[in-house]
């Protein structure tokens, strides 16, 4: 470097024209590059060819392109051969000192102030657009230094390997409103001072977009660690790393939206969140009308890590939506939950209060947090794929229990509610017959209402909760009416049109109550009892305040329970396509939970739910791979497996329907023994109804006293016309508890209820509390442990289409009311009870309309092919087949009459020995093939029915045998064999005259 000139200003104020005079001539001549001014560690940089344009003034100032330096501040001046670069300030730490370099070209818009190593500059409002923005580099390192930056214009931050820790403030703080880019080279670490009043190590005013390919380090020592009051966007130029290596507080804490497009971000050791995505919001509070103001996080590309362990942390937390549509994200957890005075906090992965969207991407989540949440949404969660594959895994692993410190402190005074709780009926009695004689199952109540006695409406009940009493669950409508309230009012629904019986049209509504006024909540049960007036049918009311009052949300999310769950939302959880993984074994935990509805319409989803049930405040909670109020699927492949646990759910919900797709539940869940009941594993759980419209559907259940499918409500399956699911369910469980099993005769008499136990639970395949319509689809269940029964209903079943075939220990077919064989082809063998059992105890406890139906058992006598306590009880309305074989009836009258028959038909009180390998055809007075059927074992038949189309009373039906199974029959089912031309043989069974 060769220096032109020297001025030194402590030895003269004043230079002379000779000097400003040889100076200006020496620069003009000077073949090197830069004229250099030096005020204190600041150095501004004009290329010579600008620099010879100087001017001087009164020997106190020169002015240089702009700018006026007065001379007395001026250390030195000299030229070298140093490059300019236009609009660049260059900051140099070293150690405690710091040196700047400003271009000439913007020496007037910045001004430079320095204390030691902390250096602040302030862009002035001089800056215009013919300028261009202004790049400040910084390099070095200092363990006492600092950078802020004020302006209000857009500007560039180059890190270019810099080591910068703070003792007092932020590390870099750029306040500046506007766009900032922040350029990443070379390895960088920021650090702040401890026990500060800042916001973070790293804090930019505008909008941050980050660009390069280094690395930068960040801890935060006093609150965040990276704070943006705009945006944070990491733009595809960025292939470097971000490392936040710790944090007092959020790792990223950002306004407005978080957006990674590419490179790495790693986060770890934050005392709060890893990233939290807030609205800005004015200085009223309000949040701030802009486009860009989303409270987004939009995960674009590139890798995510996080590992977080505070206290009901988050990974990622936005006000507004998450959204994934590629890159890579890990998420490791731990934690415990945060018990305040009205709720409880939880760790989360990713929690939005909007929606969370993944459309693309590999998501990994790993959480052991007590009640930790894998994916969280105040809003919908969507999982699909646009142009990149959708992977997610999930383990939720998290603790589940109580929180006994939840609540208001002791002494305080509790506020009344004031609110009125009902429950509407969920099948029977809406109106009108059901074909074959039963009630209609679904309820005439869609809708309720609220309104006053003089016909005013109050507000249409949409708020829903579910309660407890201990033995069953009721999701109750409610509405609050704020404060003590006289009056009169009663509860509405939309008008109902009865399906059968002429299509009346009713107005439906439910008698009268009065408000509450005692500040205690209110509940009641619309009942199916119900008067008629003119077209207004009116539902009586049941109050249930002493049986529900006091007990608690069945939620664990409310009062002093809590648990972990894979995935939440408040509102919809939609899965259209993608691979989704979820595994959780804390008591109570979830796979998937939704307080609206599951839909599943694609993709692969594997659940893996072990954890194991608590009973809270008498309201019990389990485990369950889906827990939500509506669980539909229409395509996709959902496998559900759990192994461990006690009294697991693969599916839980209000309601359950399928459209299609493939549902695989297997469960070797064992129970569980509470002090007022016994809990059991179940493959699907539903409240009110559960709807098997189409879709393949296996459900395998091996604990002790294990349930296939419950449903408290209703069951359909398939629709009219007699299309609908495949459907297998196999039961190996004994009963759970002791149990004294008391199937065909004993206790029973003739009839035999419903495997009954002194104390303990049967396995089941279906048990279904509502009726049972059987419209189309194919049916196949197994069971073999005592009391196992296949298919049960407390109310009615009605078996309308489809293939259905039952081999079962108990009961394969039992029903406390009637059962109707209306359609389809319908197979029942059992070998420990009888085939089909009713309760009725009245006409048309078992009916054989249209369908075919071919009941047997090889228990023996008591137990029966058709057992409803009396022969007599048997109707025959159409022209369907039916086929009983068993023991006699023991208790009950064994007629051999029934009245009203629109077809021929016979009692065979004579045994009959019915053997394998032998194919049996039932054969009109013609020869005519009717049906041919074989058995799968050796039955010894001492009461037989028969029954078919062509049998004509008063003439002559035959069975005979051979060994040779039909081969033209149209339709082939488990034995049952019809439209086939098979001819009688000449080894006969039977031949009697038909009655």
């Amino acid at each position: 470097m060769k220096r032109i000139a020297t001025i030194l200003i402590a030895v003269c104020s004043v230079l002379t024209v000779f000097a400003q005079n040889t100076l200006k001539a020496n620069v003009a001549t000077s073949n090197n590059t830069t004229l250099n001014v030096r005020i204190g560690n600041v150095i501004y940089q004009y290329p010579v060819s600008q620099a010879g344009e100087m001017t001087f003034s009164g020997g106190t100032e020169v002015t240089i392109q702009d700018r006026t330096y007065t001379l007395a501040d001026v250390s030195e001046m000299y030229v070298d051969d140093s490059e300019v670069t236009d609009n660049l300030v260059s900051v140099a730490y070293n150690g405690t000192s710091a040196s700047v370099k400003v271009a000439g070209n913007v020496a007037k818009y910045v001004d430079v102030t320095m204390d030691g190593a902390r250096v602040n500059i302030i862009q002035n409002s001089l800056l215009d657009a013919s300028a261009g923005e202004i790049t400040y580099a910084l390099s070095g390192s200092s363990s006492n230094g600092q950078f802020v930056m004020t302006g209000e214009y857009k500007a560039t931050v180059e890190l270019n390997s810099l080591t910068l820790t703070s003792t007092s403030g932020p590390a870099v703080h750029i306040k500046d409103g506007k766009r900032i880019d922040l350029v990443v080279n070379g390895t960088n670490t920021l650090c702040d001072a401890a026990n500060g009043t800042h916001k973070a190590t790293l804090h930019i005013k505008g909008h941050t977009e980050v660009k390069g390919d280094g690395t930068l380090t960040i801890k935060g020592l006093t609150d965040h660690a990276f704070k943006g009051n705009e945006y944070v966007l990491l733009k595809k130029t960025f292939t470097g790393k971000l490392i936040i290596a710790g944090a007092v507080s959020d790792g990223l804490h950002v306004d407005q939206y978080f957006e990674q497009r590419a490179g790495t971000v790693n986060i770890s050791g934050t005392g709060d969140d890893a990233i939290q995505v807030d609205y800005a919001v004015d200085d009223a509070g309000n949040i701030e009308n802009d486009e860009e103001n989303t409270g987004k996080a939009i995960i674009a590309d590139g890798t995510l890590t996080i590992t977080t362990s505070a206290d009901a942390a988050k990974g990622i937390k936005a006000e507004g939506d998450v959204n994934i549509s590629g890159g890579t994200v890990n998420v490791t957890q731990s934690g415990s939950i945060v018990v305040g005075t009205d709720d409880i906090s939880y760790s989360a992965a990713v929690r939005s209060e909007g929606n969370i969207n993944i459309t693309g991407g590999n998501v990994t989540i790993k959480s052991t947090a007590d009640g930790g949440r894998g994916l969280n949404a105040d809003g919908a969660i969507n999982i699909n794929e646009s142009n990149a594959t959708t992977n997610i895994d999930i383990t939720a692993n998290g603790a589940g229990g109580t929180a006994e410190n939840v609540g208001s402190s002791s002494g305080s005074t509790t506020t009344a509610s004031y609110r009125v709780y009902v429950s509407v009926p969920t099948s029977g009695q809406g109106g009108g017959g059901f074909p074959g004689g039963g009630q209609q199952g679904n309820s005439a109540w869609k809708t309720v209402y609220l309104y006053k006695s003089d016909g005013t409406l109050v507000q249409q009940l949409t708020s829903t909760v579910s309660k407890s009493n201990g033995y069953s669950t009721v999701t109750f409508y409610y509405y609050d009416f704020g404060s003590a309230t006289s009056g009169t009012y009663y509860f509405k629904s939309d008008n109902y049109t009865s399906a059968w019986g002429g299509s009346t049209s009713y107005t439906i509504q439910s008698a009268s109550f009065s408000a509450p006024t005692s500040g205690e909540d209110i509940y009641y049960s619309i009942t199916n009892s119900y008067s008629t007036s003119g077209s207004t049918r009116t539902y009586s009311l049941t109050n249930v305040t002493s049986t529900y009052s006091g007990t608690s949300d069945v939620s664990e999310d409310e009062g002093t329970g809590y648990n972990a769950a894979g995935i939440k939302a408040d509102g919809n959880v939609t899965i259209a396509a993608g691979t989704v993984k979820v595994s959780n074994s804390g008591t109570m935990s979830k796979g998937i939970k939704s307080k609206a509805t599951v839909a599943v319409n694609g993709g692969t989803i594997t659940l893996t739910p072990t954890g194991g049930m608590q009973v809270i405040n008498s309201d019990a909670s389990y485990c369950a791979g889906i827990k939500t109020v509506n669980y539909v699927q229409t395509d996709g492949t959902v496998t559900i497996n759990s192994s461990t646990g006690a009294a697991t759910r693969g599916i839980s919900a209000t309601n359950v329907q399928t459209d299609g797709g493939t549902l695989k539940i297997t469960s070797s869940s064992g129970g569980q023994t509470g002090s007022s009941d016994s809990y059991t594993a179940k493959g699907i759980k539903a409240d009110t109804k559960i709807a098997f419209n189409a879709g393949t559907i296996t459900i395998t259940m091996s604990g002790n006293g294990g349930k296939g499918v419950k449903s408290s409500g209703t069951y359909t399956q398939g629709v009219s016309g007699g299309t609908g699911p495949t459907l297998t369910v196999t039961t190996t469980g004994s009963s759970y508890g002791s149990s004294t099993t008391t199937g065909g005769g004993g206790m029973w008499g003739g009839g035999g209820g419903p495997g009954q136990q002194s104390s303990g639970s049967s396995a089941k395949a279906i048990k279904v509390l509502g009726n049972i319509y059987l419209y189309g689809g194919q049916t196949v269940v197994n069971t073999s442990t005592n009391g196992a029964e296949g298919l049960e209903s407390k109310t009615a079943v009605y078996i309308e289409g489809g293939n259905h075939y039952f081999k079962c220990y108990d009961d394969c077919i039992n029903s406390s009311g009637k059962i109707f064989f209306n359609g389809g082809v319908t197979v029942c063998y059992s070998n420990g009870n009888d085939a089909v059992d009713s309760n009725a105890g009245t006409a048309g406890a078992i009916t054989i309309g249209n369908g075919t139906v071919l009941a047997y058992t090889s228990a023996g006598s008591p137990e029966e092919g058709l057992d409803c306590d009396n022969n007599s009880y048997i109707r025959i309305t159409g022209s369907g087949i039916g086929l009983s074989a068993g023991g006699a009836q023991g208790g009950g009258s064994s007629s051999s009459s029934i009245s009203g028959a629109t077809q021929g038909y016979y009692f065979s009180t004579s045994s009959i020995s019915y053997t394998t390998g032998r194919y049996y055809t039932l054969s009109d007075a013609s020869g005519n093939n009717l049906v041919t059927y074989s058995f799968e074992n050796g039955v010894n038949s001492m009461l037989s029915l028969f029954t078919a189309k062509g049998m004509t009373s008063g003439q002559t039906f035959s069975v005979t045998y051979d060994t040779s199974a039909p081969t033209d029959a149209t339709t082939a089912w488990h034995g049952i064999y019809l439209g086939s031309s098979k001819a009688k043989s000449n080894n006969s069974v039977l031949s009697a005259q038909a009655k």
